[in-house]
């Protein structure tokens, strides 16, 4: 039973001793703030590893008894998450952020919740081990040989160090099969070995284009119609390269036509749900009919905004401007000569294949 208490002392003591250890400083930059709540991930954070988390700013002097997690944003929705030890050691792990804001601290506190308790895993390991054997006689013998020594004699007292070593060594090995067995079932049933994938970026575009306008065309104005398919790839979430107003129609004159527009989009994703894009391009043409028979070709630079409305579908509004490089170019409402200037605006919608 003494053998029990003072194990248990010194069990707490080393605990106690390393709990102020345990605080942590947690800095968010400011790209990865534009996507994360650093409040909202500091109290799921405390929560989870039950310590004190002070938020800091990435360039504050770190304090030398804590850890510092500090989260960078990388491009493509990315998250650099770095562990500085308080003995300088430093741990890394990269995730991609998820859309959801509520998966995204869940799986940020998952992340940062490994990196922690790799640390705490050997502090653990440190107090699992059992004290050395000569160290433990003489604790032993110090609490027999003062609390019995005036009832027991010399040679009674070997015998009962002797049993007490052996039962201490029993205890000894006891907790240890128990806090290794626990140990195991904890690794097989952690979360952290398993986090949450978030979604990959898109890499095909598959939608609807539609552009109206007018261009001038003798003493009036042509009205232009032109629709079709859009099928891009996006070899970078801000590269977009493909053709659009795939198809065909007829105009006024009888005259029919067949073609696209292969373009090079740049978009610039300033918030989640919105971006910026600029985009140049050929629409070129067969065109078939009783006063034109051949091909035609308007160079045309785009502007617009698209608006996602969830991450697999999103809504463009854009305007361009063309302009006539051959001897004829089929609108949709009027054949346009060379030199012509035609504007547009028009309206897409798009489905993005993760």
């Amino acid at each position: 039973m003494i053998v029990r208490v003072v194990i248990l002392a010194l069990a707490l003591g080393a605990l106690a001793s390393s709990a102020s250890a345990q605080d942590l400083e947690l800095a968010v930059d400011a790209r990865a703030r534009e996507h994360i709540d650093a409040d909202a991930l500091s109290t799921a954070l405390g929560s989870e590893l039950a310590v004190t988390v002070v938020l800091v700013e990435p360039d504050a002097e770190r304090a030398p008894d804590r850890g510092r997690l500090t989260l960078h944003g990388l491009p493509r929705t990315r998250v650099r998450l770095d562990l500085v030890r308080a003995d300088g050691e430093t741990l890394q792990r990269t995730t991609r952020l998820h859309p959801d804001p509520d998966e995204r601290i869940a799986t940020l506190v998952i992340l940062a919740a490994n990196l922690v308790r790799d640390e705490a895993g050997e502090l653990l390991a440190m107090l699992q081990r059992p004290p050395p054997a000569e160290v433990s006689a003489s604790v032993v013998s110090e609490v027999v040989s003062e609390s019995e020594s005036e009832v027991v004699s010399e040679s009674e007292s070997v015998v009962v160090s002797e049993s007490v070593s052996e039962s201490e060594s029993e205890v000894v090995s006891e907790s240890q099969v128990e806090s290794e067995s626990q140990v195991e079932s904890e690794s097989e049933t952690d979360p952290v070995l398993a986090p949450p994938s978030p979604p990959g970026d898109p890499f095909l575009r598959l939608g609807l284009t539609s552009a109206f306008g007018s261009a001038p065309h003798g003493a009036c104005y042509a009205f232009a119609r032109l629709a079709g398919l859009e099928v891009s790839a996006l070899p970078l979430p801000f590269l977009a390269i493909g053709v659009r107003e795939l198809g065909g129609g007829s105009a006024l004159s009888r005259e029919w036509n067949v073609g696209g527009v292969p373009f090079a989009e740049l978009a610039w994703r300033f918030v989640e749900w919105a971006d910026l894009h600029g985009a140049i391009g050929v629409h070129v043409q067969y065109i078939a009919g009783d006063s034109y028979d051949g091909g035609g070709a308007a160079p045309l630079a785009i502007v617009g905004a698209r608006l996602y409305a969830d991450r697999i579908f999103s809504i463009a509004i854009d305007t361009a401007l063309r302009f006539v490089a051959t001897r004829a170019f089929d609108a949709g409402g009027a054949l346009l000569p060379q030199g012509a200037v035609l504007w547009t605006g028009g309206l897409s919608l798009t489905f993005h294949v993760s």
